[in-house]
């Protein structure tokens, strides 16, 4: 995000608008802002965040500048990611009644994006113009004010923070818990999903209960059974079936032996029929050889025939030709075409010329009427227009009248701007008044709530401090005997020992008795002594002696038992006695036997210290959460006092403002104010509209008085063009001759005369025509005729020749003259057919023949034995049923035998998957465990830390010229290697004040560009607020130098300060001066160095 422009109006001391160009202040990447105490430089910072989430970083309610009653800021500013984009915020804020003790208000807002088209409005509403700019610098207000604000005394702080300090900052700045919450949430889930698949699957096994190994291998020996007897059935099945076949061919070449012997009799009943039809074939065969003789004569005869018959038509012809033409001369003699033709031609001249003058004659007639009918239709128009202005004149008059009446109405729905803003303002502090009720009544059941839960942890706190009491008072029960015991064991000791040391003076005096002689010195001490006598124990000295010692050992390794459980009792109620009750006193008694008692204490103590334990844990859990509890109790009476509070404050400056404008319900008055003004808005729009009727009736009415002045015109035009064409009339009518009727039709008389000439002439060409037809018909109907008369002469002489021809032809073939040759020709496929139906017949007769030669070669002697047939047929069916039989129980056992191996196979699948889903429940239910507590938080917290680190060392070899790096060692402590000193790792509080400050610097950036990962929108500036006062000057270089250094194109550094030193250093200044006592508030320039 790059700041563009920022406007600031009556925020704190800016009281007349100000505005910042942020392309001119960080146009060198570095520029300070400058001016004294309370001059408002942090309220520049201010009024960004104002902007953007309407709320200031330090809380304030009250920042309009005292001698305001409202406020206003404007920021302009660009987001660049894939592409700039430019948008502006604006905002306004007021107090809602005249008491400035409350809250200001955020009464408008609008986010807008800017481009050189057109400006698109994203968001109109206060909270929603809040979400849009969370949305697009993907930053909440805090984690804003983090990136933009460093202030440098505070990032110092974090790098001297301890471990758990820092790593809980970290988990407050990135919302760490939210992995914590979130992973044991999913992990829960997935638990949860794992349980149900787990009974899912256990139902889904429980489904296959009844399949098993032993169910498929009973299935497996029956199919083999089955199969055994469906081979040996095959056996059998086979035998018959031969023996069938056998007997079968039998019975069907007897069957073929009698159908021959019955074609034969019924073919040699059809013998006679076929020797007809052999002699039929030979008269074919006759008359298809003197056929071509009988078809000349018949050709010779057909052309004599058709000759006489040519010469007959032509005569018949030759006498209508004559009878048409004596016709056409009757014709001409009763008709005389040319006479009648030449008449109507003469008409037709007269005619057309009458045509002409009554044509002339009828357009002068139309020319008037046209005429006469616009002057009518021109007065009418006259007349029309005459109304409609008389008509709007009237209602001119009448909207005037009722705009009147509207004014006045309006005028009494106007309401006064100060009275408005009162109602506004009371209504307003009954709306929050209301809305801070309903907040108290929460915040009070909130409390109520607290302070049940707080009496149930109390009474369960009760509960398990009985039993940690009991179980202290158990273990110091233990403590107390283990004590005595250890006294007691150690008194024991003591005695072994006095015993051990006295049989060992015993028997070291019984080894030197055998070296100390009467008389003799002794050669220890160098006395004499008298000869002592000792009875001959040395055996049972030595034997008594190694007793007591492994007594001894015996008794030290139960001291050391018994001081160990007292130590470890002792540290395990460690400051837990005091939860015992004053009045309970521990009696402990000697137990009977002490082996015994170590025996049980050795099998019970572990289990009662890891009880303890647990329960001391328990207890102390509850404690925490009745803390937290009470802290809850604590912030909710806090919340419900302060709730009071502000109601009281509310509910008295409403009961002030109801008195002072005399108003019981300023909600109800509002109402009756927005429904006046709304009235107001519907006659101001009834106003408008009639106010445009009005202008609209008297154009309309300036329009009928242009419109009546042309028609006037136009009338007098009318008028004098139906004067000219009556006058032409007149003229025309002196032209016509006497006999000329003007009702008459000229035309349809012409139409005639002209119709009837036509007709006449079309008689006269067609009878002339007919005339010539005829002539030339007759000239040629007299040469054919001749011409037919030879070839009939010819042809009747080649017909008695070919006759002749024929006759010798019969009589040679001994037919008689009136043989039929016609009838006895036959088609050639019938012949056909009937020449293959004869040798069919005999082909069939012969190979019958052959037939019943064959067959009885092959039955010879055999016999068929009809019963042995039958018995056979039933015993072959009986044998096929017996193998459908089996085949249908293999195919069911093979079925089952399937079913089951699949149904195995999926109960197996099923299985696999239920053992990975146990598997999987198993990795996640470690999974939940591991997850909590804070073991995970805490570890994405030093993971996010030494990310950090890794940064700040970067930006720190950068600002320091590769003196200094960071990093954190295995205690998640900040170390500085120090690349001056051979790269010596110095402690966090070795470093210097200016190492220090260039330290803490390049953590605040890197803390900085690691808060703007959870943004969309890179923020390209930051501010040093304060920090600088308290520098030395070489100090100051040093960080003034850092600054320097770490600015770039995308990041520009400003420093808030009133160091007057500081200002030489800065190339772009932002100088605020402030209000010299008149009331005008501060003021803002820029300066260049």
């Amino acid at each position: 995000m790059r700041p563009i422009e920022l406007k600031i109006k009556g925020i704190n001391s800016y009281r007349e608008e100000q505005v910042i160009n942020f392309n001119q202040l960080t146009s060198q990447g570095f520029f300070g802002i400058f001016g004294p105490t309370g001059s408002g430089k942090s309220t520049i910072l201010d009024a960004i965040t104002l902007a953007l989430y309407a709320k200031l970083p330090r809380g304030s309610k009250n920042f309009i500048n005292i001698n305001e009653t409202s406020a206003s800021v404007s920021f302009r500013f660009s987001i660049t990611t894939t592409e700039t984009k430019e948008y502006l915020v604006e905002r306004s804020f007021r107090y809602p009644g005249k008491d400035r003790s409350s809250t200001a208000r955020n009464t408008t807002a609008r986010l807008s994006l800017l481009s050189d088209v057109d400006t698109e409005i994203l968001a109109d509403k206060p909270t929603d113009v809040t979400r849009s700019c969370t949305d697009l610098l993907g930053l909440s207000s805090d984690d804003f004010l983090r990136t933009v604000v460093l202030p440098q005394g505070q990032f110092s702080d974090f790098l001297k923070l301890k471990n758990q300090e820092r790593r809980g900052m970290l988990q407050r700045i990135f919302h760490l818990e939210r992995y914590g919450i979130e992973l044991t949430r999913k992990v829960a889930a997935a638990r949860q999903r794992m349980d149900i698949e787990v009974s899912s699957s256990e139902g889904q096994l429980q489904a296959y209960d009844d399949i098993s190994k032993e169910a498929l291998d009973n299935i497996s020996s029956e199919l083999v059974e089955l199969k055994e007897n469906l081979e040996k059935e095959e056996l059998t099945e086979k035998e018959l079936s031969e023996k069938y076949q056998l007997l079968n061919e039998l019975k069907e070449l007897k069957a073929e032996y009698d159908s021959l012997l019955y074609r034969e009799t019924d073919m040699l009943s059809s013998k006679k029929q076929i020797e007809d039809i052999e002699t039929a074939l030979l008269a074919v065969k006759q008359a298809e050889s003197i056929y071509p003789l009988y078809k000349d004569y018949k050709v010779r005869l057909k052309e004599s025939n058709q000759s006489q018959k040519d010469i007959d038509s032509l005569l018949s012809d030759e006498k209508k030709l004559k009878q048409q033409q004596s016709c056409l001369e009757q014709e001409m003699e009763d008709n005389q075409y040319p006479k009648a033709i030449k008449k109507l031609a003469d008409k037709e001249d007269i005619l057309k010329q009458s045509t002409i003058l009554k044509e002339k004659l009828d357009d002068i007639q139309k020319a008037i009427l046209a005429a006469q009918e616009r002057l009518s239709k021109k007065q009418k128009e006259s007349d029309s227009l005459n109304e409609d202005s008389l008509y709007y004149e009237k209602e001119l008059i009448a909207k005037n009248e009722e705009l009147d009446s509207l004014l006045m109405q309006q005028q009494k729905c106007v309401v006064d701007s100060r009275y408005r803003q009162c109602i506004e303002d009371g209504r307003l502090a009954e709306n929050t008044y209301r809305t801070k009720r309903d907040y108290y009544t929460e915040a009070k059941g909130k409390l109520e709530t607290c302070r049940q839960m707080l009496s149930a942890k109390e009474q369960q706190f009760t509960q398990e401090s009985l039993l940690f009491q009991q179980q202290i008072k158990e273990l110091l029960t233990i403590c107390a005997e283990a004590e005595n015991i250890g006294k007691q064991l150690e008194s024991e000791i003591n005695q072994c020992n006095e015993g051990i040391t006295k049989q060992k003076k015993e028997y070291l005096l019984e080894e030197l008795s055998h070296y100390i002689k009467d008389g003799e010195k002794c050669p220890l001490c160098g006395n004499i002594h008298p000869s002592y006598v000792f009875s001959n124990k040395e055996e049972a000295l030595g034997a008594s002696l190694k007793d007591k010692t492994n007594e001894l050992n015996a008794l030290k390794e139960k001291q050391q038992y018994v001081s160990q459980t007292v130590l470890l009792l002792q540290a395990s109620l460690s400051g837990k006695e005091k939860e015992l009750s004053s009045d309970e006193i521990i009696e402990t008694s000697l137990p009977a036997d002490i082996g015994t008692w170590i025996e049980d204490k050795k099998a019970n103590l572990s289990d009662m210290l890891t009880a303890f334990s647990e329960q001391c844990l328990k207890c102390t859990s509850i404690k925490a959460s009745m803390k937290e509890v009470k802290d809850q109790l604590k912030k909710a009476k806090d919340e419900v006092t302060e709730f009071y509070k502000a109601l009281k404050s509310l509910l008295d400056n409403i009961k002030t403002l109801r008195k002072e404008y005399d108003i019981a319900d300023f909600t109800k008055e509002f109402d009756l104010i927005v429904e006046k003004e709304k009235k107001r808005e519907e006659y101001e729009e009834q106003i408008k509209a009639l106010r445009l009727k009005i202008s609209e009736l008297e154009k309309s009415k300036e329009d009928i008085n242009k419109r009546k002045n042309s028609l006037l015109q136009e009338l007098t035009k009318c008028q004098a063009e139906e004067k000219q064409r009556v006058d032409e009339k007149k003229s025309l009518c002196e032209q016509f001759p006497d006999n000329f009727n003007e009702s008459e039709d000229y035309q349809s008389a012409l139409k005639t005369t002209e119709s009837e000439k036509n007709i006449l002439t079309e008689k006269y060409e067609n009878w002339k025509k007919s005339e010539q037809e005829v002539q030339a018909s007759l000239q040629k109907v007299s040469g054919s005729l001749q011409t037919q008369e030879n070839c009939l002469k010819s042809s009747q002489e080649k017909q008695r020749e070919a006759y002749a021809v024929y006759l010798k032809e019969l009589e040679r073939l001994g037919l008689s003259p009136d043989f039929d040759v016609e009838k006895n020709l036959m088609e050639e496929d019938k012949k056909q057919s009937l020449l293959e139906k004869v040798n069919s017949y005999k082909e069939s007769l012969k190979d019958i023949d052959t037939q019943k030669t064959y067959l009885k070669g092959k039955i010879k002697d055999q016999t068929f034995d009809e019963k042995e047939w039958k018995d056979l047929i039933e015993a072959l069916s009986t044998s096929k049923e017996s193998l459908l039989n089996y085949r249908k129980k293999i195919a069911v056992y093979e079925s089952q035998s399937t079913d089951i191996q699949k149904r195995l196979a999926q109960k197996d699948e099923i299985n696999a998957k239920y053992q990975q889903i146990i598997h999987r429940r198993s990795i996640i239910r470690e999974l939940e465990e591991l997850f909590k507590g804070n073991a995970f938080i805490e570890y994405v917290a030093e993971s996010r830390l030494r990310y950090i680190a890794k940064e700040a060392s970067s930006i720190l070899s950068h600002i320091s010229n590769g003196n200094y790096t960071l990093d954190v060692n295995d205690a998640t402590e900040f170390v500085i290697r120090d690349n001056k000193n051979g790269g010596v790792l110095r402690a966090a509080d070795t470093l210097s004040g200016g190492e220090i400050f260039i330290t803490s610097l390049s953590l605040a950036l890197a803390l900085s560009s690691s808060i703007q990962l959870n943004g969309s929108a890179p923020l390209e500036l930051f501010f040093l607020d304060e920090g600088f006062g308290s520098l030395d000057d070489e100090l100051l270089n040093i960080v003034m130098d850092s600054l320097e250094r770490i600015k770039t194109d995308r990041r520009s550094i400003g420093i808030i300060s009133h160091v007057e030193n500081l200002k030489e250093r800065v190339p772009v200044k932002l100088l605020i001066e402030p209000s010299q006592n008149t009331g005008s508030g501060s003021h803002i320039r820029v300066q260049y160095s």
